[in-house]
């Protein structure tokens, strides 16, 4: 065994740690719960360094018996949360909003209220979202005015870990696609935009894809196991890390992350960045490879809507068992079913799509069981992926499929079903942490060789009928709604669309 690569994933729910070969071999993987304080329902935060203690610790265990063949180091992380440190590399307030925490939705409010915030999504490719940093670090300025000097730096979680391996503060362009004070098409920093909120001090050097971030240092060897001058190539977003893990990585290629939360994305060129900037409904942001960019689209109650119906029609004492057999019943299931329409909370990240205020069963008769409203559930999962797929700019050839529903050979088949697309599964759990090791072999202008799909689908019939069904459902979204929801008061087609804005995630 000679040259090895280690991956670090900073995970919303576990760090990751792992060994892997060129060959995307994992020698050793190691995880542990991300550490992490729940103030409320929607709002968390992490202690940044607990996070650099956890990983340190995970680092050094390892790298036990492998330190001096480690060549290569990439990071990656969730994105938009981030730490305050200074010039000196000082940190300066350890509190790490989660990513999903809805404090700052009082800073997006209040800037409503007084301007236009179109501008933003042109620029940085981003919808103005509470979730993104720049709104992060507004809230934390309304808190902690005194910290935010020309000295003070913002770093993503990635970035954090990468400071505290290599002493460098700077920003790779894929956690700064994710602030929306990113110029996207110059790939660099919107420094307009950042004197207009008074931000111009606080933006780190920009690292552009394949730019080495620094080498360990003689401290971060002592409490890692680390050699010193081990170089540190990469850090970056998770998504990102996870579709080159997958080998989507040219023009065209799509991953499909199946979880609690869906996404697609769709890798772009150039000359497809600005058309896509003019869309609704289309994340757009910088890869980890040069000259290359992402689309990406997102169905936000996918997996816990599944969920959702399992605990509430079965036995919650073994829920991952109970979960699998219901799941068979789908595909056991003949003749017609129920039509399933899965909006239990806003679907989509997109403020203007078409949404009801709630999910509904449609079409159900007495000859139907528990048979037909799983599989009824899992086909309206699906149509509305589908709907979440197409708001891409061109559909696949085939899509690379990675997640916890992946496991389901039955939500697979209806997935290409209606997706109308063959399906590549992959089992890679370590998807990010493989997927970062990997982006730093290559950025060493190494080659390397990722994961083969351990099953593969393609579709069998035809779905028309229900995506036509689906869609005439949806059309009449207006009049449902007015029955579903008593209290709507506007006439306003466009607040239709969001009837209810307080219950978007």
């Amino acid at each position: 065994m000679n040259d090895l690569l280690l991956g670090i994933d900073l995970g919303t729910s576990a760090i990751k740690v792992g060994v892997f070969t060129p060959e995307s071999e994992v020698i050793r993987l190691l995880e542990t719960p991300t550490p992490i304080k729940r103030i409320a329902q929607e709002s968390a935060e992490h202690d940044a360094r607990d996070l650099w203690e956890v990983t340190a610790t995970l680092i050094r265990e390892a790298v036990q018996d492998f330190s001096g063949q480690i060549k290569a180091i990439g990071i990656s992380s969730f994105g938009e949360s981030g730490v305050l440190v200074n010039t000196s590399n000082v940190l300066l307030e350890p509190k790490m909003l989660a990513w999903f925490d809805d404090r700052p939705k009082i800073v997006l409010e209040q800037l409503e209220q007084t301007a236009s915030l179109e501008a933003l999504r042109v620029s940085s490719g981003l919808m103005a979202d509470h979730t993104y940093s720049l709104f992060k670090i507004l809230w934390l300025r309304l808190e902690h005015p005194a910290l935010f000097t020309p000295e003070t730096r913002w770093l993503s979680a990635a970035d954090w870990i990468a400071l505290q391996l290599t002493g460098t503060v700077q920003m790779g362009l894929t956690q700064a696609s994710r602030t929306l004070l990113l110029d996207l098409k110059n790939s660099s920093w919107n420094t307009d935009l950042a004197k207009k909120f008074g931000l111009q001090d606080l933006l780190a050097p920009l690292r552009m894809p394949g730019e080495s971030i620094g080498t360990i240092t003689p401290k971060a060897a002592e409490l890692t196991g680390l050699e010193v001058g081990t170089p540190v190539l990469e850090a970056a977003h998770d998504q990102t890390c996870a579709a080159f893990a997958l080998g989507v990585d040219k023009p065209g290629a799509v991953m499909h992350a199946c979880g609690t939360v869906e996404t697609f994305m769709q890798i772009l060129r150039r000359d497809q960045l600005e058309p896509l900037l003019e869309q609704r409904g289309v994340v757009v942001g910088h890869h980890a490879l040069a000259d290359q960019w992402y689309a990406m689209t997102t169905f936000r109650a996918a997996g816990s809507t599944f969920d959702w119906f399992v605990r509430t029609v079965a036995d919650q004492s073994d829920f991952e068992v109970t979960r699998a057999r219901i799941l068979e019943l789908a595909g056991q299931c003949t003749g017609d079913t129920p039509l399933f329409v899965p909006h239990l909370r806003y679907p989509s990240d997109d403020p203007f799509d078409t949404a009801l205020v709630g999910g509904i069963f449609l079409g159900l008769r007495e000859t139907h069981n528990l048979g037909h409203l799983v599989k009824a559930v899992l086909e309206g999962l699906c149509l509305e992926s589908n709907r979440t797929l197409r708001r891409l700019q061109a559909v696949p050839g085939n899509i690379r499929a990675v997640g916890g529903s992946t496991r389901s050979d039955v939500w697979m088949q209806c997935k290409t079903d209606i997706f109308g697309v063959p399906l590549e599964v992959y089992s890679s759990p370590h998807a990010s942490a493989l997927g970062a090791a990997l982006l730093a072999w290559h950025h060493q202008g190494n080659k390397v060789k990722t994961p083969s799909p351990i099953r593969k689908f393609v579709p069998e019939r035809d779905n028309h009928a229900p995506k036509l069904r689906y869609a005439r459902v949806l059309s009449e979204h207006d009049r449902l709604n007015a029955i579903l929801h008593e209290d709507t008061k506007t006439n306003d087609p466009s607040q239709n669309h969001h009837p209810d804005p307080q219950s978007r995630p």
